[in-house]
């Protein structure tokens, strides 16, 4: 008899835990500069977000802009942020939050916007910018300038080839 009662119970907690997972979403997906508008919360809420950062980037820079209520954002690279394990996060009152990282890593950075009072009607922007003086050279381009050396570089510099 109490075999089947602890069966029953490990079968409870593990549809709980089945559906707890499911009921996680996966989070939304940003464009550099691009806003995402009419966002909403209650007090406790977390919503995610994920921008891809791409290789040489000297800024990120991650801001809302809100009617009413008040949140906090936190930032983290890889991996999604909590209020105890973050990379970044924002301490103003109100909605109107902002989070500057200079020289971002590349790849993955993780949003996560917490209420801490029932918001409204709040944007959230997440904008990069390249390193001033980047080149971007396409990949057979930079083989042959890699191979050539840098006197070789230097000389078609020079004469304004390159």
């Amino acid at each position: 008899m109490n075999s089947r009662r602890l069966l029953s119970a490990l079968v409870a907690l593990a549809t709980t835990l089945l559906l707890a997972s499911a009921a996680q979403s996966t989070p939304i997906t940003l464009m550099n500069g691009v806003p995402a508008t009419g966002i909403s919360g209650t007090a406790g809420s977390q919503q995610f977000y994920v921008i891809d950062v791409p290789i040489y980037q000297s800024w990120l820079d991650i801001t809302t802009a809100g009617d009413t209520g008040n949140l906090q954002v936190y930032s983290s690279f890889d991996a999604e942020p909590t209020t105890k394990v973050y990379d970044f996060r924002s301490h103003l009152e109100g909605t109107d939050q902002s989070i500057a990282v200079r020289y971002p890593h590349s790849g993955p950075w993780y949003i996560m916007l917490l209420g801490t009072s029932p918001y409204t009607d709040v944007t959230l922007e997440a904008d990069y910018r390249p390193c001033a003086g980047t080149a971007v050279v396409p990949a057979p381009a930079a083989l042959l300038l890699a191979s050539l050396g840098a006197g070789a570089v230097s000389w078609l510099r020079r004469r304004r080839w390159l």
